[in-house]
């Protein structure tokens, strides 16, 4: 009843921010500007070898964090995958579950280390993309805001010593179920930069849309715009969250960036539909690689968790 109702709650917020997008979008436009993108192709390319180093650095994370010694980066860039594939053909976070299946069925790793590596993973993800969103977000606020900050600041304060030990606990339970008690603290910290420089060389697709559309947008709005994004999309219920990602980044480059929400539309848009193409083409390759089945992956995970609730 409890999963209904949150469904049922994602989708009417899907059908709002949908129906949004729609009554704002014009399609000439759109159309001239996916073929500017298009005809693009050394932008293309660059885009296409960003992103997808950007996996190489998280998956090297993960591999730290795991500290497996048999379980190379590639093979882990190719989970990866395989979890974004899902994530962008299925109304549901695929993903996770199924690379936690890969990391069992793979690498002989039992269900609950398999999850709990996949969850740190995850974890690690988060903190990189509020990094990036705090920094970034405080380069970008006005002079005025200094002030009122300055004199919030003991309370900040407080708040993060109130709140730094719940996390570490939290983080130092999970580390304890997945019996990975040997990772050093400098690996935890180069999992850190790695994931996060990751997720900041992942902006460089919406850098290369906006450059496609003759739009103007620093580093640091842009690194606040991708952030913010994908924290959005932390949990969806279309495919690839489409409908909430359009509204979200389109809404953030209209208030961070003062972009006209036109313009914003057709860069949130075309960098969604860059990511699905992405996916599917990487998702193929990787699918073909590792000799599987993405979807069967999925089926087999599902059954495996709820034979280990059972």
């Amino acid at each position: 009843m409890k999963r209904m109702l949150l469904v049922a709650v994602g989708w009417a917020l899907v059908v709002v921010m949908f129906s949004w997008t729609i009554a704002h979008l014009e399609v000439a436009p759109l159309l001239t500007s996916i073929g500017a993108l298009a005809s693009d192709w050394p932008l293309l390319i660059l885009m296409t070898i960003s992103y997808a180093f950007a996996f190489w650095l998280r998956s090297f994370g993960w591999a730290l964090l795991m500290e497996h010694p048999d379980i190379s980066v590639y093979r882990l860039w190719l989970y990866h995958h395989i979890g974004l594939f899902l994530n962008h053909v299925l109304p549901v976070k695929a993903g996770e579950l199924a690379r936690t299946a890969l990391l069992h069925e793979r690498e002989g790793m039992n269900w609950s280390t398999s999850l709990i590596s996949v969850a740190l993973s995850r974890f690690v993800d988060m903190a990189g993309l509020l990094t990036i969103a705090l920094i970034g977000g405080a380069w970008l606020i006005p002079p005025q805001m200094y002030r009122l900050l300055v004199e919030r600041a003991g309370l900040f304060l407080l708040l993060t010593l109130l709140g730094a030990p719940v996390i570490f606990l939290l983080c130092r339970k999970l580390v304890g179920r997945a019996g990975i008690h040997h990772v050093k603290p400098r690996r935890w910290w180069w999992a850190y930069l790695l994931v996060t420089i990751g997720w900041m060389m992942e902006a460089a697709v919406l850098l290369g849309v906006v450059h496609a559309l003759g739009g103007q947008l620093d580093a640091a709005q842009a690194l606040v715009v991708h952030a913010l994004t994908i924290v959005g999309q932390t949990f969806h219920v279309t495919p690839g969250g489409v409908g909430t990602y359009e509204a979200v980044m389109s809404t953030l480059l209209a208030q961070t960036a003062a972009f006209p929400l036109g313009l914003a539309l057709q860069v949130a848009i075309l960098t969604h539909v860059f990511k699905f193409v992405y996916s599917f083409a990487l998702g193929a390759w990787a699918a073909w690689s590792l000799s599987l089945s993405p979807f069967a992956v999925y089926r087999r995970a599902r059954q495996q968790r709820k034979e280990e609730k059972g």
